[in-house]
This record gives structure tokens, C-alpha cells and sequence, in this order.
């Protein structure tokens, strides 16, 4: 055989006999498979990670709830029982996502709630919330029960300072709208300022 035809087989027979001893000395390494070793055992699992995006928390730390949409006025989704409260947190006070309406002209009687523009079979993945007293009270409306032509002549914007004054509609205007239900006092649950944690 020719020398020029058996140096190349014995370029790659050295280069065999090189990686042989390399891959006979690597060491086993639980849970490191391409050493050679198998798998160890799961290990235990992690503490739970911090809630995503920005939480709204009041003035002794309380949590008030995951922030929503502009982060400068956001939408926070408070959790009383069964119910989620959506509503508007400034630095001092939450805002109304509804209007808390009155067929008298002074806000006093029972409370309603504007029925939601559209065909009455489709609803938000959450009810609306108005604000009013006592206090600041969370208000949303009762879909137990049909809605109904009302004439409203006052209303609670559910705006700055809570409670917000007593606004009259001066010839009154007809609306469908259902009983609002108070839902719970935020004054009593919060304290103002809120921020960012």
C-alpha cells in the first residue's frame, strides 16, 4: 500500500485512540445525563413568586388589589367574598367605574344602577361599581332581578371627595337601570394615600 493512501488512515486512527482514554476519565454527575450519570430525584417544590404586574396597597400596607389599564389612575379589582369590584384608585380616594342614581332630587330613596347599553343577554366579566354613603360604600347592581324604566333626578358620581356631593338632573332623564346593592364601605376597609408596592 501506498504511504500517501495510509496517512490519512492513521491521522484518524491516532485521533480514536486520543478521545477513547478522554471519554473512559469523564465523571459521573447525578442528574447529568450527557456525563454518563441518570437523573436524580425532583427536587422539593419552590415558594410561590411574587403576583404579576403592580399591586395597589393603602396607607398601613394593605393590599387593595392587582393595578389595571393607565398606570397613573389604574383600575384595581377588589375581592369581598364572591364579588370583584372594579374601581378607579387615585392617590386619595377610589373613583366610581358607575353612576349611583335616585328618582328623587336629592339622592335619597332607593339606590339604582344604569342598565348597560345593548342587548341584555351580554354582560362584563365583572359588574360595574358605583360609590356612595354611607361612608364609601361600593355599590353594584342586583341582576336578580329585571330591570326597569326609572326617571332619575340626582345622582352620586362617585368622584373626588368621597363622599361626592349630591348632583340634581335638572328635568330628570328615563333610563332602564336595576336596585343597587351596597356591597361594602371602603372607608372602613382603607386608608388613603394609596400607592404602588
Amino acid at each position: 500500500m501506498k504511504l500517501e493512501r495510509l496517512v490519512p488512515i492513521l491521522a484518524l486512527a491516532a485521533l480514536a485512540l486520543t478521545v477513547a482514554p478522554v471519554e473512559a476519565q469523564r465523571p459521573t454527575i447525578p442528574g447529568w445525563p450527557i456525563f454518563g450519570g441518570s437523573p436524580g430525584p425532583p427536587g422539593p417544590q419552590g415558594p410561590p413568586g411574587p403576583p404579576s404586574g403592580l399591586i395597589v396597597v393603602d396607607a398601613n400596607g394593605a393590599e387593595v388589589g392587582a393595578a389595571f389599564d393607565n398606570p397613573i389612575v389604574p383600575t384595581v379589582l377588589i375581592h369581598v367574598g364572591q364579588r370583584l369590584i372594579p374601581l378607579f384608585v387615585a392617590k386619595d380616594s377610589f373613583l366610581a367605574t358607575a353612576q349611583l342614581v335616585f328618582q328623587s332630587l336629592d339622592c335619597t330613596g332607593p339606590p339604582f344602577m344604569r342598565a348597560p347599553n345593548g342587548p341584555s343577554s351580554i354582560r362584563g366579566l365583572v359588574d360595574s361599581a358605583a360609590i356612595g354613603p354611607p361612608g364609601a360604600t361600593a355599590y353594584q347592581p342586583d341582576l336578580n332581578v329585571p330591570s326597569q324604566a326609572i326617571i332619575y333626578k340626582s345622582l352620586f358620581s362617585g368622584g373626588v371627595p368621597l363622599p361626592a356631593p349630591c348632583s340634581q338632573v335638572a328635568e330628570g332623564e328615563t333610563i332602564l337601570a336595576f336596585p343597587a346593592v351596597a356591597i361594602i364601605d371602603l372607608s372602613t376597609q382603607f386608608t388613603p394615600p394609596f400607592s404602588y408596592k
